[in-house]
């Protein structure tokens, strides 16, 4: 995937991430996440902020407490180390608004060859939607499709991981 350059707005794609790791015995793991379309650069960053600060928050407010806790009783600051959380929580969710909620983000484990069909499915799927949007934001870089066409290409993948997701949750249940 590319990236513009460091002083840029944004370095990220526009529409989100995809994130592959590997995993024990040769299991490989995609994440893609997808931001609603049209999202502007400052709400894109709350959302991402909003993703990881379950577990950055918490490493803060740990170091927090333990910093605190040689000038203040050890209750004392690690209940205004919870409450710093807590704040943080609240501002980034407040950032965030509405398109935390209208991100989607979908999941693909490929377990080699003991992947089921439906498994490959699911990973090439993820892996076509963020090379589709990867392309469509390259073309638009590039002049050779409109903003307004690429996020209409962005809004069709949005809706189509919209409704995995939403089958895998029925699934699910």
């Amino acid at each position: 995937m590319t990236h513009a350059p460091r002083g840029s707005e944004d370095r990220d794609p526009t529409w989100g991430s995809l994130e592959v790791w590997v995993e024990r015995y040769g299991a490989v793991r995609y994440r893609l996440t997808v931001l609603p379309p049209g999202i502007d650069a400052g709400t894109r960053r709350w959302v991402r902020a909003w993703h990881v600060w379950c577990g950055v928050g918490l490493l803060i407010a740990a170091a927090a407490a333990l910093a605190m806790t040689l000038l203040l009783p050890p209750a004392a600051a690690f209940a205004t180390a919870g409450c710093l959380y807590l704040a943080g929580w609240f501002v980034i969710r407040r950032g965030a608004g509405d398109a935390r909620r209208l991100t989607r983000r979908l999941v693909g484990v490929d377990l080699g060859r003991y992947a089921t069909e439906r498994e490959r499915e699911r990973c090439g799927r993820l892996l076509r939607a963020a090379a589709t949007l990867d392309e469509a934001d390259r073309a638009a870089r590039a002049g050779a499709i409109t903003p307004v066409d690429r996020e209409l290409v962005w809004a069709r993948v949005h809706e189509e991981v919209g409704r995995l997701v939403a089958a895998d949750r029925s699934r699910r249940a």
